[in-house]
């Protein structure tokens, strides 16, 4: 552990006993609390352990959004008419706000 916190190269074995030893009930670091503290529905507890000590990046709940609706609109934009891009971008904008999307 003291490579780790002195930042030296590190094992991907080395990585998995720091996330073992984290993720006991004592510690209160497993996935579940931290997905939720970071809002990171994915993201494993290496990759928070990682993010932590600065040799990984955590993309925002923002970026995810945006990510996700650009690689859908590359896909799909053949078939978009201007009025629903135009639309979408409104949907965007509302989700990237904390807003409740729904179908009544």
């Amino acid at each position: 552990m003291r490579r780790i916190f002195a930042g030296e190269p590190v094992t991907e074995e080395e990585w998995e006993e720091l996330v073992r030893r984290l993720d006991a009930p004592r510690t209160f670091f497993t996935e579940a609390s931290l997905r939720k503290a970071f809002e990171q529905p994915t993201g494993s507890l290496s990759d928070f352990i990682r993010a932590a000590l600065g040799a990984h990046r955590i993309p925002t709940r923002e970026e995810r959004i945006s990510k996700v609706f650009d690689t859908w609109v590359a896909e799909y934009s053949a078939s978009l008419w201007p009025e629903q891009a135009t639309m979408l971008r409104l949907l965007k904008q509302r989700v990237l706000a904390g807003d409740e999307v729904g179908w009544q």
